[in-house]
């Protein structure tokens, strides 16, 4: 975080570290369709979905304020934040398919700095499991638009 920081703007930056718990856990239900008794599962994993769209709304404000969630500058927040959108990405999460402009503009971004790139697990290019791709196709199947 930069030096001239002001009190309102820490208070800012640890309140939006602590809501980044929100889509963490939020999303923690669509994990259910790694089980193999998935399906007992469904409605739960629907309102997961259809959760995190709107959690990703605030999200979607927060990036429009600044070059970074943080500020100015990759930060606090982001350390948080990011690994929670990339690990949805990674998961077949498509942000301009979904009305986020400006959180696509974000990850793109955040993905090319060179932090991002040396916390990246082994194994990172590979395209994960699309898990929001299935969720897509399980709204539409169930008519829950």
């Amino acid at each position: 975080m930069g030096d001239d920081i002001s009190k309102k703007g820490w208070t800012r930056q640890v309140c939006r570290v602590a809501e980044t718990e929100n889509p963490h856990n939020i999303c923690e239900p669509i994990e259910s369709l790694y089980l193999p008794n998935w399906k007992e599962h469904t409605g739960t994993i629907i309102q997961a979905y259809h959760d995190i769209m709107a959690e990703l709304g605030f999200w979607e404000k927060y990036a429009m304020e600044s070059k970074f969630i943080s500020g100015d500058e990759f930060g606090m927040v982001d350390c948080a934040f990011y690994p929670i959108l990339a690990y949805m990405i990674h998961r077949g999460l498509d942000l301009t398919k979904n009305g986020f402009p400006a959180l696509t503009e974000y990850a793109e971004r955040c993905r090319f700095l060179r932090v991002v790139i040396e916390a990246r697990p082994e194994g990172w290019e590979e395209p994960g499991k699309s898990l929001f791709l299935k969720c897509e196709r399980l709204v539409k199947e169930r008519g829950w638009v």
